[in-house]
């Protein structure tokens, strides 16, 4: 797929208020779906939930797309997040909870499973009769799959997001941070005058608070069951994404393994090495 096209595919263009944003999945997209959903009236999304459809109904076409990418009438932003956050949310959404089907644990679990544990699993084996999975793939054997795929074939809830969001492509005017996501929304919404038409009171009542747990805690429990040299793979796979967007491996690193003979200054050098 061309990377225009793959960009587009993931715009969502605010005509009305001259706003472009790039979709990052685990990163606030239900949030600001949420928020554009009313916005738009769309009672139908907000009744059955069906948030991520916004994106369907703000979908450019490709030549408006290449118009808005270079317009300068236009706010043009997209919301980062901690790699390795990101990646602990993926996973624990979209693979390890088994209390909902999704297209990620029936596509990926097979694949992960038979490049981890060099098995195939039989349809009995691997789903309950609701459809869920029976056999969870562990955090560690998630990333080992990861780190040997390649970007362009990672799924949307795990895909660089310098990748998803073509930043060698398009001009973006705003980084938005999920560490200070209402305050730079609010920004995007006062810029554009969308906070004369919503309340950004909205984005807290639908913003994914995860499945419990502080968000440190969770990151040193699930990271500290992986090796040390996983860990290094998994900054070097998206190493684009913490030397871009500011986020430092080294700090959970050094939390993690704080005699290791590896120094978490040349990780941190190797997250923004080209």
């Amino acid at each position: 797929m061309a990377l225009d096209v793959q960009v587009k595919s993931r715009s969502e263009v605010l005509e009305d208020h001259k706003v472009m944003v790039c979709q990052v999945l685990k990163a606030g997209s239900s949030a600001w779906n949420y928020l554009l959903a009313h916005r738009y009236n769309m009672t139908h999304l907000l009744k059955n939930r069906l948030f991520y459809q916004v994106l369907n109904a703000l979908n450019p076409s490709l030549k408006r797309f290449r118009e808005v990418a270079r317009s300068s009438d236009f706010v043009r932003f997209l919301v980062v997040r901690d790699p390795l956050e990101r990646l602990l949310s993926a996973y624990r959404d979209r693979i390890l909870d088994t209390t909902h089907v999704s297209w990620q644990a029936h596509h990926f679990v097979p694949l992960i499973l038979g490049r981890t544990r060099g098995r195939s699993y039989s349809r009995n084996e691997l789903y309950n009769t609701d459809g869920s999975v029976k056999v969870v793939p562990s955090f560690s054997e998630f990333l080992s799959f990861i780190v040997d795929e390649e970007p362009q074939d990672f799924d949307p809830h795990w895909m660089p997001i310098y990748q998803a969001c073509g930043l060698c492509h398009v001009n973006y005017t705003a980084v938005v941070h999920t560490e200070t996501f209402l305050e730079d929304i609010q920004y995007i919404m006062r810029v554009s005058g969308l906070d004369t038409k919503v309340n950004s009171s909205l984005l807290m009542e639908n913003r994914n608070k995860g499945h419990g747990g502080d968000t440190h805690d969770l990151l040193l429990t699930n990271y500290q069951t992986i090796d040390p040299s996983l860990y290094f793979r998994v900054v070097r796979k998206y190493k684009h994404d913490f030397g871009l967007f500011g986020y430092d491996p080294g700090r959970l690193f050094q939390q993690l393994w704080p005699n290791s003979t590896i120094k978490w200054k040349l990780l941190k050098g190797l997250s923004h090495a080209d």
